[in-house]
């Protein structure tokens, strides 16, 4: 896909500012291994956490579980996304309909990419570490909603 990009932007020369400056961050290896990076956050977290809320048979509040193990495997992840990088990982086993040609492409190893993908998600985890803590500290250890009773259901 990157070389594709790289072909279309040789063989069209056009005025418009916009396309000249994706030309121009395609030229950058550290925005490509950022753009990976989010590629990979998207089908791996993103993508199956939305499939997992959008599901009508499970109630928010039986979300606490999954929440702090997505927090668990972003606390893992910080400190070595390699198996993130290599795409072998499922953060919900009820989802994991990730594979498809664009994933392929992304876990595709790269001497160009793979060590700046692997710190941008190191660093990208590491964020989503402190979003997550702070978003979701009530449905996570010691939180008012991480026993779930009978009552409160």
């Amino acid at each position: 896909m990157y070389g594709d990009l790289l072909e279309f932007f040789k063989r069209v020369h056009s005025e418009n500012r916009l396309l000249g400056a994706v030309n121009d961050d395609l030229q950058i290896n550290a925005f490509v291994a950022g753009c990976r990076a989010l590629g990979l956050i998207s089908k791996l977290i993103t993508g199956p956490l939305w499939r997992i809320l959008e599901d009508k048979a499970l109630h928010v509040l039986d979300m606490t579980t999954k929440y702090q193990h997505m927090l668990h495997s972003f606390e893992r992840w910080a400190e070595d996304a390699s198996e993130v990088l290599k795409g072998e990982v499922i953060l919900f086993d009820s989802v994991s309909d990730v594979r498809d040609p664009c994933f392929e492409k992304l876990i595709e190893p790269s001497a160009d990419f793979d060590t700046l993908t692997l710190q941008a998600l190191e660093l990208i985890f590491s964020a989503l570490v402190v979003k997550a803590k702070r978003l979701l500290a009530d449905r996570l250890e010691d939180g008012k909603y991480q026993a779930l009773t009978e009552e409160l259901s």
